[in-house]
């Protein structure tokens, strides 16, 4: 578990299985792996990976160039900045704000 109001440096890697508390900042480039929680008023900053079956509390901040994986849930009032891709069954609470594309893998 990573506690609240922590910082993830920029493009270290995060395993599976993680708990990201809340009001945390992830940095740039940073790679989150599968199954992982991430708390309320995270911030995600431009080119994070994260990965498949995640959840992204409340509030969150996603910036520019995110990919997120497969079975993501992403809750209500998150602001998606441009240019985030999100892949297949990702399920978006009461009115995410921003813009952002759905794409499938070839």
């Amino acid at each position: 578990r990573i506690g609240d109001e922590s910082w993830i440096c920029p493009q270290t890697r995060i395993g599976d299985n993680v708990q990201i508390g809340n009001g945390v900042l992830v940095d740039w480039f940073v790679r989150v792996g599968n199954h992982v929680k991430i708390g309320n008023g995270a911030t995600i900053k431009q080119g994070a990976k994260i990965g498949s079956r995640v959840k992204i509390g409340n509030n969150a901040r996603i910036g520019d160039n995110v990919t997120i994986g497969d079975n993501v849930t992403i809750e209500t009032g998150a602001r998606i900045d441009h240019s985030v891709e999100a892949i297949d069954n990702v399920r978006y609470r009461i009115n995410p704000i921003g813009w952002f594309r759905i794409w499938r893998r070839a």
